[in-house]
Parts: structure tokens; sequence; C-alpha cells
């Protein structure tokens, strides 16, 4: 099977000049590189999925989108302790701001 593979590659690429082959190449090496670069990023994603998961189990209340933003600062070198303290009094904040807001008089809000 392999040698009918392999005689068809050849029966394909006969007529074609060295420059031609050589653009092949360079084209098959990109598309190696391309699928690489796909495994990178499916692996990538699964990680990320499994990050948010474990979020949610741990009721972070971050969603994907925060996740991904503290991941990414802790990518930069962001303390993450330091962050979640950080996150903790943001939240903190907005808890006092929404306690301490007047009554609305529109009964449709």
């Amino acid at each position: 099977m392999s040698n009918l593979i392999v005689f068809g590659f050849y029966h394909v690429l006969r007529p074609f000049t060295i420059p031609q082959l050589a653009n092949t190449a360079l084209l098959v090496n990109w598309i190696n590189m391309t699928s690489e670069k796909n495994a990178q990023i499916a692996q990538a994603q699964e990680a990320f999925q499994m990050m948010h998961q474990i979020s949610q189990l741990l009721c972070t209340g971050l969603d994907t989108e925060s996740l991904a933003i503290c991941i990414r600062l802790c990518e930069l070198g962001v303390d993450p302790e330091t962050l979640a303290h950080v996150i903790y009094e943001i939240r903190k904040m907005g808890e006092n701001t929404m306690q301490n807001k007047p009554p609305s008089t529109n009964p449709n809000v």
C-alpha cells in the first residue's frame, strides 16, 4: 500500500521542475508548522477549559473573560495572591456601593 502511495506521489510530482519542488517542500513545511501550531492551540484551549472548570468548582465567580485576564496577568509576572486580594477588594467595594445606593424611584428598575 505504501509503495502505491509513494508511486502515486512520484507520479504527481514528476512533471514539476526543481524550483517548483522546492516550493512544494516549503508548503509541506508550512503545513507541518501549521499542524503543530494547531496542536498547541488545542492544548492551550483544553488547559483553559480545565482551569475554568476548577474556577467554577471553587466558586470564584470569574467568567471566562475575567479568568483569561487573570491568567494573562499571572503570566506577565503579577503575584497571584496579590491579584486575588485586589479582586476581593474590588468586589467588596462594589457590594458596598450597591448597599449604599439610594432606592430607585422608578418601579421598572
